[in-house]
């Protein structure tokens, strides 16, 4: 995985508000309702709907036209995205997954095949800038 530095648009941006209290209160009792919410989904109808979405996104006119995609790398109950990962390399797609470090978001290049196909990886856990 190459890791791609820049300084916009980064979480630790100082042109961004604080949020407050309540909203941040409000988006982890969201995303707690949506884990149970995917954990009660079967691993096989997530595994068919992965591949429903990349169907349904293969049709999409930018996405074949693109030569540079930035998607993420699915873990735990969340819908696969290893297929559609895998797609886009197939037909030459520079694929760029996000991580955080050290609380900042940045960006790293996949390659499959690699080390990077893991989810920690994938999301920047054990990759350092000379990626």
């Amino acid at each position: 995985m190459r890791r791609v530095s820049g300084g916009r648009g980064r979480a630790g941006d100082a042109r961004r508000a604080a949020p407050d209290d309540a909203a941040v209160a409000a988006k982890g009792a969201l995303r707690q309702q949506m884990r149970r919410i995917r954990r009660a989904i079967p691993a096989e109808e997530r595994t068919r709907r992965g591949r429903l979405i990349t169907r349904a996104l293969w049709l999409l006119p930018e996405l074949r036209r693109a030569d540079v995609v930035l998607s993420f790398s699915s873990f735990g109950s969340e819908v696969p995205t290893d297929d559609f990962l895998g797609s886009l390399q197939e037909a030459g797609v520079t694929v760029f997954l996000p991580f955080l470090d050290s609380g900042e978001m940045d960006v790293a290049e996949f390659r499959r095949g690699t080390n990077s196909s893991s989810p920690a990886t994938a999301r920047g856990a054990a990759c350092s800038p000379a990626c």
